[in-house]
């Protein structure tokens, strides 16, 4: 999809530097982010490629990928078990893959026991429960 060239990366992080990695992620990250931002791009070959980021160990571009799939609303519908499988693993993304269902919308349903569980968990945060069910009306359809 993209390809940085070595003379873009500066000299500092170039392969087998500490730095390489660090750089690698971040261009993943802002890479993750255009895509979901971008209207012109292909959902059928991005999407499939967001949905490989969920699980990556960098939590900065697995949320960049969780949020970047809610852009595509419905057509994300294929990342429906990736998300409902980051919900129980990620406390970091729990609020953007949420997001990201109730984008989705109906084609989530699958994700509403889960978020009800996290509802409970979170019975505290007025805030976290005002998004969480805000969630739940898209994917419920009543919002």
């Amino acid at each position: 999809m993209f390809t940085v060239l070595s003379s873009e990366i500066p000299h500092c992080a170039k392969r087998g530097n500490v730095m390489h990695k660090v750089v690698v992620h971040e261009v993943r990250q802002e890479a993750a982010d255009t895509l979901g931002k971008v209207g012109l791009v292909d959902p059928q070959i991005v999407i499939p490629a967001l949905i490989g980021l969920i699980n990556n160990d960098n939590y900065f571009l697995r949320r960049a990928a969780i949020e970047s799939l809610g852009c595509f609303g419905p057509n994300a519908h294929a990342a429906v078990p990736s998300l409902i499988r980051n919900i129980k693993l990620d406390d970091y993304s729990l609020e953007s893959t949420i997001d990201t269902l109730g984008k989705i919308g109906v084609a989530a349903k699958d994700a509403i026991p889960i978020i009800q569980d996290v509802m409970l968990k979170y019975r505290d945060s007025i805030t976290m429960q005002k998004n969480f069910k805000k969630a739940l009306d898209k994917i419920c359809n009543y919002g």
